[in-house]
């Protein structure tokens, strides 16, 4: 957002002055509407996206603007064919969405799973000619409920079990084995959907892989190097703004950055990587 300037006008970075940068808005596809009769026809990476968008939803106290292309920065999500990009409004898939049904059978996994463990523990209370007090009714069958009554409060109160000799009380435990491997099978699912490994997703590693730490670095290498990909030019256009809102003057034209790495090697892998660095430098030496 740039103080002073109208949203639908094409943002030419050099008419930004000292303290006109106001922050970032953040918009999801269905508060704003791509305007699809008007299209990018410059050459570049941007060519034929939609070259205004219209905010439809002001309850939030937006303005319904129609906002230039160059003025947003667009994260469509993942990447969809053409025709089923056109039935989307031109817009990408969510990554929830993808992943909606792994995450809908892990969770009824886990729910079910603890109503099986919730239920493992069963009492039965045998009582003799139940089913003649029952049908009967009558005061027999009151004294039956009151005696019922007796035995929840004093087990709940005394942990005592108030019955008539003749009576049988028994408890049943029952044991589940593999609900671990179900609940591992389902978890591993969402984390290969969403490309997240179960070290970072759920703070967890499969005990028959190996050590989690060791096996962190190769499996983010790829994931990470994608996402730096999609964010570099945003990231470096924020930066140009923001330099100009503070400085009154564009960024220098050798100005770089880089994205702070995930992973950091441990003090062992520094000293491994000295030595063999020295190694080699005495190996070219001579």
């Amino acid at each position: 957002m740039i103080e002073g300037q109208a949203p639908m006008t094409p943002l030419r970075p050099e008419t930004i002055g000292k303290g006109k940068f106001k922050g970032i808005l953040p918009l999801d596809r269905w508060m704003i509407d791509p305007v699809l009769t008007r299209r990018i026809k410059d050459m570049g990476p941007d060519l034929g996206k939609p070259e205004f968008y219209d905010v439809v939803t002001t309850a939030t106290g937006i303005p319904a603007w129609r906002i230039h292309h160059s003025r947003l920065i667009r994260f469509d999500g993942v990447t969809l064919p053409f025709q089923q990009k056109m039935t989307e409004n031109e817009w990408g898939m969510s990554v929830v969405e993808r992943i909606w049904d792994r995450l809908t059978a892990f969770d009824s996994a886990t729910v079910g799973a603890a109503q099986l463990v919730y239920k493992a523990h069963l009492r039965t209370y045998s009582v003799e000619k139940l089913r003649e007090l029952i049908a009967l009714g009558g005061p027999a069958y009151e004294a039956l409920l009151k005696n019922i009554d007796l035995i929840r409060q004093f087990q709940s109160n005394e942990g005592m079990t108030l019955m008539d000799s003749r009576d049988k009380f028994e408890t049943h435990q029952y044991s589940f084995s593999g609900l671990d491997d179900i609940l591992s099978q389902f978890a591993e699912q969402i984390s290969g959907a969403v490309g997240i490994p179960l070290v970072r997703l759920f703070g967890q590693s499969r005990k028959d892989f190996l050590p989690a730490m060791q096996t962190l670095p190769t499996i983010t290498t790829a994931s990470v190097r994608c996402r730096r990909g999609v964010l570099r030019l945003p990231v470096r256009r924020i930066l140009d703004i923001m330099h100009r809102s503070e400085l009154g003057k564009p960024l220098p034209d050798d100005f770089t950055f880089e994205f702070n790495p995930l992973w950091q090697m441990s003090d062992v892998d520094r000293s491994t990587g000295g030595v063999k660095h020295h190694q080699r430098n005495q190996y070219s030496a001579g």
